[in-house]
């Protein structure tokens, strides 16, 4: 237990250094994280205050909050009813099947980020809202929208400010689609046990996140974000080792 404290502090510092960075990473590769070594609703219950308040902050990091909301209304909206119909699978399908998703959504994601010039033709309206749509389909039930959303937003903005906070717009009405589809299915999301230790996360990955917003102007993205491919790409073979697992015991 002692272990996977330490381990889970350390991605949540990692975690929380390289989205004030980069603006997107915190949900999946948290999530990614805790996945190895509990159920992936316990990981998502977890991190969902901390990243509730990550998303806030990144959110208001950089252009005027009204005018991000205007211009990213469509996909915020779509990929909001998508988290809300999303979030409901972790309650009907199993385990196994959610984590091969996020597996290959953190695949994706390396996949993305290492051959950017993959990028998506400049979406129309109904394109838009169809993206959204699937964004939070697959975000709700892993934490893993970032893939879909960064494929979308690098092919219809070059300013890093926009395509950070419209992502984290998305993030945030993604975690209150959370928030919503828990309590009414009756999870103790204010048991004092998950409120303390969830404090103590969020309490590390704000102060860690303001490290990453100063970090942003001082070093290479690009090389920081190599690492993370890495670690990312470990964490999506070691989830996809576990998915299988589970679904051979099955049998």
């Amino acid at each position: 237990m002692h272990a996977h404290l330490v381990f889970s502090i350390a991605v949540f510092v990692i975690a929380s250094v390289l989205h004030g960075v980069t603006g997107i990473g915190f949900p999946i590769m948290t999530t990614a994280a805790l996945a190895l070594f509990m159920p992936l609703k316990s990981a998502i219950l977890i991190t969902l205050f901390p990243t509730l308040i990550i998303n806030v902050l990144s959110f208001l990091s950089g252009h005027k909050a009204s005018d991000v909301i205007r211009s990213s209304a469509p996909l915020a909206l779509s990929s909001t009813v998508g988290s809300l119909l999303g979030v409901q699978l972790l309650f009907w399908v199993q385990q196994s099947y959610l984590l091969l998703v996020l597996a290959l959504a953190t695949f994706f994601y390396v996949y993305s980020a290492v051959f950017r010039e993959a990028k998506i033709a400049s979406p129309s309206r109904g394109g838009t809202l169809a993206y959204g749509m699937l964004a939070g389909l697959v975000g709700g039930p892993t934490n893993a929208m970032s893939p879909v959303l960064m494929m979308f937003l690098l092919s219809t903005s070059e300013d890093k400010n926009t395509i950070s906070q419209s992502a984290n717009l998305c993030f945030l009405l993604g975690k209150l689609s959370q928030l919503v589809i828990f309590s009414l299915y009756g999870e103790a999301l204010f048991e004092p046990k998950l409120l303390s230790m969830t404090l103590g996360l969020t309490l590390i990955s704000i102060l860690f996140l303001n490290g990453g917003f100063a970090l942003r102007r001082r070093i290479s993205v690009a090389r920081f974000k190599h690492i993370i491919i890495v670690v990312l790409a470990l964490l999506a073979v070691s989830l996809s080792v576990k998915a299988v697992t589970h679904l051979l015991g099955q049998f």
